[in-house]
């Protein structure tokens, strides 16, 4: 007969963690599966009349044996072993009630099976007496057998993998794990009758999840077992094992590149205008044990508990923001949780506009940001605020490269956008936000800045402050600000000014149009309509690097950052190149190499190979962002490692070289980038010019991590 004929199936509701599947078979969720078992691949156990006799018979002398060594279990004599098995809340019968979760469909077929002779149903919560005192029959556990295949009556607990049976007194009882353990037994008992029957012809099923090695093998590690000290060793252990390791052990594939960029980072000179070496002290507190917390909402309001100290944090983070840019906080509040400077941006958009409605920023090839809602000439939308809303670009003025105020206006003016957006990503010269204010005024717009390349500057008071005209102003933490990657949102708060308040119509419907109304709305459209939980981590590293913003060495090199761009834009013009608007005000410089018959992506590949990183970026007049006429460079990196003006004349030298070479390269090969490519390799200039290079930022400090000058010599 095969096993699949064999019925009836024996109900294993005492068992815990058991179901019935839907074809009567008896499932286990646990992974219990043993040596020489019959174990179906949906878990069931099919079992034959005769094995389940077997069984009960087994299983009764198996727990009389049991009992009769112990001297006797109050609630049932140990001749009538079937009166443990019988009773209780782990009986058969009981266990199938629905109290337990059972179906009512499994109740026949565990009333077929119940011994006959069993200890009247005792009620909920009916008190036992036991040698250490009287206990709630409810509270019982069943605990998980640890050898389940067991060939002779267990001689002591542990056998049974009781190993929590000695226990100080105040702890579960022995007596009151008679009822678990009757259960378990059953269960490994009638694992083994299985495997008779699977030797005895009948077809073998594996789970495939789980095997006997290692069921076994996990029990004999003692992983997530047992409550012995060497148990509770080994856990500790292996939690060691996996979570304090350095990242050399763990990934030394990641720990070399990583290591890598070590070397590309000391030995180059970062010209990237929007790049900084941020300091260890940030550093420690961004990869800090407080990226393990989530804490969704604002402080002394979040969805999750345990939030004290990161309310504190944040609440600190708020604080600093607000001294740093010497803000009153009854006018000024700030939000500290974005992920970046475009996500602040939008969050913005999201708070305070409608889908559809109308914006207006700065062009990014006249020096503005994607974010600010750019299309391209051919009328693709790039970014999300041109997606969801409608944008028109102002621009600056050709001949002169600064912002065309009177266009400006005139467009505002018949456009009408509710939010008007100063700021941008490339532009070298000061920000008139007086005259932005006056256009805001007359088309009723919000005035928003994105002072995201500045705000260092800002802090230190070397440029023009937007506060003192704008409504919202949004930056990142990283740049000029030198903390971590991130963004920040400041917005008014209180009442408005007179001159706002007649802009925007207020005064006229009520007393509550005369204060603004932009922090819940900002907040809210930050968490939870723009992104999830805040990075705790980055708003610690943040409050960190605002600390130091506010110190007067901060502000000594802000000032040195601002020498250093006026002397290299003043070497470069020297050398007959142009310059947007003729120089900088503030910490870049846009570069236009069109005159030397060159594009902004190739410049960009050679410097690069010589180890001197810039960006290409779009001038005026520029259709293609990715082939476009111009580079930005920017001083703050270097200036933080250390260089004043007299190395910055020394780069801008390294820089004409590399022009030199871009123009030999193209001469030769041609302004295709595939064919000007191969004129790069191998290239016996670019290799000298990389090796002076090296030598000059080698002799710099590095913040944030130290240098081994020998590991990188080679």
């Amino acid at each position: 007969m095969d096993n699949q004929d064999l019925k009836p199936t024996l109900s294993l509701a005492c068992i815990p963690n058991a179901q019935q599947s839907s074809n009567g078979h008896l499932l286990s969720s646990s992974t219990h599966q043993e040596q020489n078992g019959t174990i179906h691949m949906d878990g069931s156990m099919p079992l034959g009349e005769n094995a389940m006799s077997n069984s009960l018979q087994q299983v009764s002398t198996l727990r009389s044996n049991q009992l009769t060594e112990r001297n006797g279990v109050v609630g049932a004599s140990a001749q009538n072993p079937h009166e443990i098995i019988g009773s209780g809340e782990t009986s058969l019968q009981n266990c199938n009630s629905p109290r337990n979760g059972r179906s009512s469909r499994e109740a026949p077929i565990a009333r077929a099976f119940t011994p006959v002779n069993r200890a009247p149903k005792r009620k909920k919560d009916q008190i036992m007496a036991s040698p250490h005192g009287r206990v709630r029959e409810s509270s019982f556990r069943p605990v998980p057998a640890r050898n389940s295949n067991l060939a002779t009556p267990p001689q002591s607990p542990h056998q049974l993998g009781l190993h929590s049976i000695s226990q100080p007194q105040g702890s579960l009882p022995q007596s009151s794990l008679m009822s678990s353990q009757s259960s378990q037994v059953m269960f490994t008992h009638l694992n083994s009758i299985t495997s008779d029957n699977s030797q005895n012809g009948g077809n073998q099923h594996h789970h495939p999840n789980s095997t006997h090695e290692n069921h076994q093998s996990s029990h004999q590690s003692g992983q997530y077992e047992g409550n012995g000290p060497a148990d509770a060793a080994a856990r500790r252990a292996q939690v060691r094992a996996w979570g304090n390791q350095p990242l050399s052990s763990v990934d030394s594939d990641l720990w070399k590149i990583m290591e890598e960029e070590k070397v590309r980072q000391f030995k180059g000179v970062e010209l990237i205008a929007s790049e900084n070496y941020t300091s260890q002290a940030v550093l420690e507190a961004l990869g800090s044990h407080l990226t393990n917390k989530y804490s969704e909402g604002l402080p002394g309001s979040r969805y999750y508990g345990g939030n004290k100290y990161i309310d504190m944090i944040e609440n600190l983070c708020i604080q600093r923001a607000l001294q740093a840019f010497h803000l009153d906080p009854k006018e000024w509040g700030v939000n500290v949780q974005p992920y970046s400077c475009t996500t602040a941006n939008f969050a913005v958009y999201t708070g305070l506009l409608q889908p559809k409605d109308r914006i207006m920023g700065l062009d990014v090839p006249s020096g503005g940001h994607v974010s600010h809602g750019y299309c391209t000439v051919s009328g693709k939308k790039v970014s999300s605020a041109s997606i969801f809303y409608e944008s028109l670009p102002f621009k600056v003025n050709p001949s002169t490269g600064l912002i065309d105020f009177e266009t400006l206006e005139k467009f505002a003016v018949n456009f009408r956008p509710k939010l008007l957006i100063c700021g941008g990503s490339a532009y070298p010269r000061e920000w008139d936000y007086a005259r932005f204010r006056e256009i805001a005024n007359k088309c009723g717009a919000i005035l928003m800045c994105d002072m995201a390349h500045i705000s260092g500057l800002v802090a230190a008071k070397e440029v023009a402050s937007p506060f003192e005209y704008a409504d919202v102003v949004t930056t990142t933490t990283h740049k000029t600000l030198r903390g971590p990657r991130g963004g920040m949102i400041f917005y008014r708060r209180g009442p408005k000014a007179r001159r706002v308040v007649s802009a925007y119509g207020g005064g006229s419907t009520g007393a509550s149009e005369n204060f603004y109304d932009f922090e819940d709305k900002i907040n809210f459209a930050v968490h939870p309509s723009s992104q999830g939980g805040p990075h705790n981590n980055h708003i610690a590293a943040l409050a960190v690097a605002l600390k130091q913003v506010n110190t007067e060495e901060f502000r000594d090199y802000i000032r040195q950052v601002k020498k250093n761009a006026q002397t290299l834009a003043s070497a470069l013009m020297r050398r007959g190149c142009v310059l947007v608007t003729g120089g900088t005000d503030n910490h870049l410089l846009l570069w236009d190499v069109r005159n030397r018959g060159l594009t902004g992506n190739l410049l960009e590949k050679v410097c690069e190979l010589c180890h001197l990183t810039l960006n290409k970026n779009a001038v005026f007049g520029d259709n293609s962002a990715l082939s476009p006429g111009g580079v930005r460079i920017g001083t703050p990196a270097m200036t933080t490692r250390g260089c004043v003006e007299s190395d910055f004349e020394i780069i801008a030298n390294f820089l004409m070289r590399a022009v030199q070479i871009a123009e030999n390269v193209q001469s030769e090969h041609g302004k295709l980038q595939k064919e000007f490519l191969k004129g790069l390799a191998d290239n016996k200039e670019i290799i000298e010019l990389r090796n002076n290079v090296e030598k000059f930022a080698s002799a710099f400090e590095m913040p944030g991590f130290d240098i081994i000058p020998k590991r990188f010599s080679q």
